[in-house]
């Protein structure tokens, strides 16, 4: 029974995902009660400012209203002692005026001061508490209060002795100076008191509003983000599920795979004994060491002996391809004299495009004795196959099949195998070098025997003498492959600079 890995770590998410939502639910919870507390101080401090403007607004209609109702009394007569009557003093209006109001309203409006010798002006405790802040204060002309403990507000405004006269006084002179202070001394307030008993219930009306919209919205908020994060959560789970047979099938597949390449470089390999035995034997046939053969018989052989020397390439490819992949294939470093050695090589090459009524040329344009250090046969593989697939791609009669060597700029060699064939379509240039890939036959009449690595082989091999591949290509004019071998330098080719080319083997 296959276990699962990754149970620990799914737990491990469902905790986080716990945690998360815990976080995300206080976080909410926190800011729906910083809005609520500071909707709630903002309706306080609009009350208590509406509050301010009206008992501002009730006090200067009040001293506007006694202004304009004493200018129309005109100025009472002077008297023989240097005194004027008073029909009907300010104070007196004012005060009557600021009681009519009081009992026809729920506000009290009154005059009050320190030293009032009536008791309907006198102080209570919070207005002596507010009047002694303004007489240590000149400057301060009103002073506001709330109540809580009686809830009512009080808004006090300043009164002097220039505006205001004590009560006795019916008579007074053309510049007095009242008992009791000089002109301009403080002597009292205008105060007003308002119940915030409507306010109140309004403004508690409000706040039951927006604590019921507040809970509502947070409440809705919440649940929407436990839903998604039980949705996630159920999500994350089954992916974690998901994730762990995908790695129970992924691990099959792997071995599975591995268990295919080893069995197919086995066979591949256990391939070249009888290979082997069978070019040897046809060899003989062919020498006629075991009696002599007619023309079609001959003829026959040659066949099996080419097919099956293409067969013995193809394992060598597929053989070496996988030890250069690996790093296990060991490469015999030689001097290799170019001219030499491309001659040594010429006569296999010209004899495969003769079969095909063909054409080689080889031009070797080195400078004489010109060498590199290579691997003899792994150059002769690479030549091989860009020869082959050269011929492959090629028409009877008219190909024209072209090796060429001249000297690199850094004293390497490049070598170029051209044909006058079919080309290869531009959309297949970057996949030229691929493993696996292979440009189909242009000529449908053609077979297609490719196993997809024999390019791939040369680009391996190529690098790994430290050198690089490309090729150049244009549809119906023919291609050119070109790869450049260092002159003295070994294993320092730049895999990331190989271009890519055509498959064919």
């Amino acid at each position: 029974m296959e276990t699962h890995p990754n149970l620990p770590d799914t737990h491990n998410s469902k905790q986080k995902i716990h945690l998360f939502s815990i976080g995300i639910v206080s976080i909410l919870i926190l800011i729906f009660l910083v809005n609520f507390i500071y909707n709630l101080h903002s309706r306080q401090e609009e009350e208590r400012s509406l509050i301010r403007r009206e008992a501002r607004a009730l006090i200067s209609y009040h001293l506007v209203a006694e202004e304009l109702l004493s200018d129309r009394y005109g100025e009472p007569p002077v008297l023989k002692s240097g005194h004027r009557t008073q029909h009907l003093d300010i104070m007196t209006r004012m005060r009557e005026s600021f009681r009519l109001f009081s009992e026809t309203s729920d506000h009290t409006l009154r005059i009050i001061g320190p030293n009032a010798r009536s008791p309907e002006h006198h102080p209570d405790r919070i207005e002596t508490r507010l009047l002694e802040e303004m007489q240590r204060r000149p400057d301060q002309e009103t002073c506001f209060f709330y109540d809580a403990e009686n809830g009512r507000y009080y808004y006090l405004r300043r009164m002097n002795y220039i505006h205001s006269c004590r009560r006795c006084h019916t008579l007074h002179t053309v510049n007095p100076t009242p008992a009791g202070g000089p002109l301009d001394e403080f002597a009292g307030a205008i105060s007003l008191q308002i119940p915030s008993t409507v306010l109140q219930r309004a403004s508690w009306l409000d706040i039951i509003v927006l604590v019921l919209f507040t809970l509502l919205l947070a409440g809705f908020s919440i649940a929407l983000v436990v839903f998604f994060l039980r949705r996630i959560s159920t999500l994350s789970a089954s992916l974690a599920r998901s994730n762990d047979a995908l790695e129970i099938r992924n691990r099959k597949l792997h071995q599975l795979e591995a268990f295919k390449i080893d069995l197919f470089q086995m066979l591949i390999h256990d391939m070249k004994a009888p290979l082997t035995f069978m070019i040897g034997s046809l060899q003989v046939m062919l020498e006629k060491k075991i009696g002599t053969l007619n023309g079609e018989q001959e003829k026959m052989v040659s066949l099996v002996l080419r097919g099956c020397y293409r067969l013995k390439e193809m394992v060598s490819n597929i053989l070496d391809v996988n030890r250069l992949e690996e790093g296990k294939l060991e490469i015999n470093v030689q001097v290799i004299p170019i001219c030499d050695f491309l001659e040594s090589q010429t006569a296999p090459w010209l004899q495969q495009a003769e079969r095909q009524d063909k054409s080689f040329q080889l031009e070797c344009h080195t400078l004489m004795g010109q060498t590199i250090h290579s691997d003899p046969d792994l150059l002769a593989r690479i030549l091989e196959n860009l020869i082959s697939n050269a011929v492959k791609h090629t028409s009877p009669r008219t190909g024209l099949i072209r090796l060429v060597a001249r000297p690199a700029e850094d004293d390497g060699v490049l070598f170029e195998v051209i044909d006058n064939g079919e080309g290869i379509p531009a959309e297949f240039m970057d996949r030229l070098f691929e493993k696996y890939s292979v440009l189909k036959n242009q000529a449908d009449h053609r077979p297609n025997s490719n196993t997809g690595l024999g390019l791939f082989f040369c680009k391996l091999a190529v690098e790994t003498m430290g050198g690089r591949i490309w090729a150049e290509s244009e549809p119906a004019e023919g291609t050119t492959f070109v790869f450049h071998l260092p002159a003295c330098r070994y294993g320092t080719g730049d895999k990331s600079e190989s271009t890519a080319g055509q498959d064919v083997n």
